[in-house]
């Protein structure tokens, strides 16, 4: 009983932990990684930004930089990259914050360094010191040695300097992408400005960080049909459960039960001879139950796999709690249920000899 209890609450705790992991992953990364309102992309690229367009980022926004993002390869594996090279690493937590998994604040890499993305370094087995070569599509390549790990959900990016492209390659960057960030929050003004920034010759696309997030939440809603679909199912698994273990409990139990009315025990005394043990069963069931959904959780969502999204693996206190909740209260009301099962035994029946 006791492993048919706690099987359910670890089913009940990974669903409600799927849901944990997946859901506002979009809303913290363009809140806490990727802190920009609006990127920029350039249509025609060059080391550096035209003055017409420089004018116009110094009206309509309240800060802006510009950067170069190319798609690269790491070398001796099928990943792709997103390589980014800012162009004032001084300013760049106004627009992307790095923190290692150890939630430490991290500073921009320097020379022949580079800070790679968390699903980077979890799925290739890299850690900090290693040496890494990337490769773009012209067979340039670069190597570095990885000074940092950041936690990202989105994309796999690999932050660089300046100076260490050109001592890897021999060429400055090319200025392609422009993060900014506006002075206001309202909407209406958001979307003029990004109307306004349209405008500009050089100006081939403006993708607003809110949109951005609308989509993505939009794309991983299907995955709520998923999670409620998980939750119900443990839900009735484990009332079943419940229901069917008491049952054969009573069952094999009823000349005891028949014995105890025949002495003279009121009914809420032969329930609680019977409810009692059921009770202290499921507590402790639904207590091991946690322990195994913490790591049933993990297992699930390490089979997850899609390539631009990195999930964070974490279950909610509230979770726990709930999940411990529902297994007691199925236990309680199942106890309910079978009490008429209890009550429609029959003494003189029961107690007849088998021969």
């Amino acid at each position: 009983m006791i492993l048919g209890i706690s099987g359910c609450t670890a089913l009940l705790l990974a669903g409600f932990g799927l849901k944990d992991s997946i859901a506002g992953f979009a809303d913290e990364q363009y809140r806490s990684v990727e802190v920009y309102d609006a990127a920029i992309t350039l249509q025609n690229t060059s080391t550096t930004i035209s003055q017409d367009l420089e004018t116009a980022l110094k009206t309509i926004t309240s800060s802006y930089q510009s950067l170069n993002e190319s798609s690269w390869n790491i070398k001796d594996s099928d990943m792709d990259v997103t390589l980014r090279i800012f162009s004032d690493s001084e300013a760049v937590d106004q627009y992307m914050q790095f923190t290692s998994i150890a939630e430490d604040e991290l500073t921009y890499p320097s020379r022949k360094t580079a800070y790679i993305s968390s699903r980077i370094a979890s799925d290739l087995g890299l850690t900090k010191g290693d040496e890494l070569i990337l490769e773009n599509s012209d067979h340039q390549t670069i190597q570095v040695s990885i000074s940092g790990i950041f936690q990202n959900h989105m994309y796999n990016y690999i932050i660089i300097s300046e100076d260490t492209y050109r001592q890897e390659t021999g060429t400055q960057p090319e200025q392609n992408l422009i993060l900014a960030n506006f002075s206001t929050d309202d909407e209406t003004l958001l979307y003029q400005k990004s109307a306004l920034l349209m405008q500009q010759g050089d100006v081939l696309n403006v993708s607003l960080t809110m949109d951005v997030i609308t989509r993505v939440n939009a794309i991983m809603h299907n995955f709520n049909y998923v999670n409620i679909l998980v939750i119900l199912c443990s839900a009735l698994l484990a009332f079943i459960v419940l229901y069917n273990l008491t049952n054969i409990n009573i069952t094999e139990r009823t000349r005891e039960i028949a014995t105890i009315k025949v002495l003279g025990f009121f009914r809420n005394e032969t329930s609680a001879y019977i409810f009692r043990e059921n009770i202290v069963l499921t507590i402790v069931g639904s207590a091991l139950g946690l322990i195994f959904g913490f790591f049933l959780h993990r297992y699930i969502m390490n089979q997850i796999h899609i390539d631009w999204i990195n999930f964070s693996i974490h279950i909610n206190v509230s979770s726990y709690l709930l999940s411990y909740g529902l297994t007691i209260l199925f236990g309680i009301l199942v106890n309910l249920f079978m009490i008429r099962k209890i009550d429609s035994i029959d003494m003189v029946e029961s107690l007849k000899s088998v021969d």
